[in-house]
């Protein structure tokens, strides 16, 4: 179902539409809020820069999580391919190293 939210940012208000739940919405925005004002305090920006600075900013802890995530899963892909071929050999799958 969808939801109409009321969010402000930088003094602005937004009416958005989202299958997400109102709080989740709200918590996002506050976020968004938030990390566009550190990048206004840190130096005299207009308001255009600051919204590209922060846009530069989350995209790049976005991307470094996304690549952290990806190599976690493969080491548990791997992990649990060896766990698998243990079962299938009837060796003990308590003996995998960790």
């Amino acid at each position: 179902m969808s939801h109409s939210v009321k969010v402000q940012i930088q003094g602005r208000e937004y009416q958005l539409r989202s299958q997400q739940d109102p709080q989740q919405v709200h918590r996002v925005a506050d976020f968004v809020a938030e990390q566009l004002e550190n990048v206004a305090r840190s130096g005299s920006v207009d308001s255009q820069d600051a919204l590209a600075l922060t846009l530069l900013n989350l995209g790049g802890q976005y991307l470094q999580l996304k690549d952290q995530g990806g190599a976690q899963s493969i080491e548990l892909n791997s992990r649990l391919a060896t766990l698998l071929q243990k079962i299938e050999s009837g060796q003990d799958p308590s003996s995998i190293a960790e």
